[in-house]
């Protein structure tokens, strides 16, 4: 799976401002914490890089 089609599930995840552990995220928030993970988990080598 691509960065882009993961953002795309996850943009629908969040369209309606989704909750996670009681706390509120808005759309920015929600994805700044998922390009930090998918950072994090490409830095640990964890996620493969995404092909072309």
């Amino acid at each position: 799976m691509t960065d882009a089609e993961l953002k795309g599930i996850i943009k629908e995840a969040v369209e309606d401002y989704r909750t996670g552990n009681a706390v509120y995220y808005s759309k920015e928030e929600a994805f700044a914490l998922m390009d930090a993970h998918i950072a994090k988990k490409r830095a640990n080598n964890t996620l493969p890089p995404q092909s072309q």
